[in-house]
């Protein structure tokens, strides 16, 4: 099976495929692949990483999961998306949200993928900041702003995932806050929070209505 990274797939309708960086000499735990039907990802959870932003931060935060048999994306400042050797975004699954649930699924990390955005999030001292008095799922506070780019790049990835998996849904898109507070751990987790420009159901109302605009949904 092509990983990912090596394989241009044919996009009809538009969307870019996302910009993969292969990281030399970093492989993850390897998990197999996702237990799904398909043995895509059926959803994708949102984290920040609580780092600086820049490509050399980004390759830190990938070594740092490889190093505690931890793994998913990890996105920098300009949305580009670093993974590791032998990794296939679609197919091969990397153990992220720890205690979790959505729906009727515990444990999302062998269903969902997830994408760690680079960012300090909640209590930065490090602007742009977004303010939240607490809504949805945002845990009150001062964040840290995602970049313009990597907000256009998070919504990118999400279009052509459900571009080129059949098994994934975007009612599955999800903050790490959301499933850990599902999961019985409300505030254990606060990203994305106001580090995403909108709430988490807001966001998937913006995925619904370009999917359907594109004729995805």
């Amino acid at each position: 099976m092509s990983q990912i990274n090596e394989t241009e797939i044919v996009n009809t309708i538009g969307y870019e495929k996302p910009e993969f960086v292969v990281v030399k000499g970093v492989k993850f735990k390897d998990r197999g692949q996702y237990q799904t039907p398909s043995k895509m990802f059926s959803g994708l959870v949102v984290h920040y990483t609580v780092s600086g932003r820049k490509a050399a931060n980004a390759i830190s935060v990938l070594k740092y999961l490889a190093e505690n048999n931890l793994g998913c994306m990890v996105m920098d400042e300009d949305g580009k998306i670093y993974i590791p050797e032998g990794f296939d975004v679609l197919f091969n699954w990397g153990y992220h949200a720890g205690v979790s649930r959505w729906n009727n699924s515990v444990g999302v990390s062998n269903i969902f993928a997830g994408m760690e955005i680079c960012c300090w999030g909640r209590g930065s001292k490090v602007g742009p900041f977004r303010q939240s008095m607490g809504n949805g799922n945002i845990v009150r506070g001062i964040y840290q702003a995602y970049t313009e780019a990597q907000e256009k790049a998070l919504r990118n990835f999400i279009l052509w995932a459900k571009a080129n998996n059949k098994e994934f849904n975007i009612d599955n898109v999800c903050g790490h806050d959301e499933v850990r507070a599902l999961a019985g751990k409300p505030g254990d987790k606060q990203d994305p929070g106001a580090s995403l420009s909108m709430t988490m159901p807001e966001f998937r109302n913006l995925l619904r209505n370009d999917a359907e605009k594109l004729g995805l949904s």
